[in-house]
């Protein structure tokens, strides 16, 4: 699957380096890749006593990029801070460019 890890980023209005594409474009690759295993996988046996693989390590093997991280709380930007890094806000609000007609 083709696709512009650049036009991502700049709709995103992100500015990335170009070892920051490369990252992006192998996570999306890895994401692509996870959701077409999906199809792949043989769900009959699942969860019987004759299998003892998880649906996490079946789905997610040889992607190590896609592990699962530590579900650990930390501190959130106030609604003040994040307000300050949009180009444009209204009454507290984010304003977007319009992109669906």
């Amino acid at each position: 699957m083709e696709f512009d890890v650049k036009k991502i980023a700049k709709s995103a209005r992100l500015k990335i380096t170009k070892e920051e594409e490369i990252i992006l474009k192998n996570s999306i690759l890895d994401i692509i890749n996870m959701i077409e295993r999906l199809n792949q996988i043989d769900l009959v046996d699942f969860g019987s006593a004759n299998n003892n693989k998880s649906f996490e390590d079946i789905l997610l093997q040889d992607l190590p990029s896609m592990k699962y991280r530590d579900d650990i709380a930390t501190k959130s930007m106030s609604n003040k801070e994040l307000i300050s890094n949009a180009p444009k806000s209204l009454a507290g609000c984010i304003i977007v460019p319009k992109i669906v007609e």
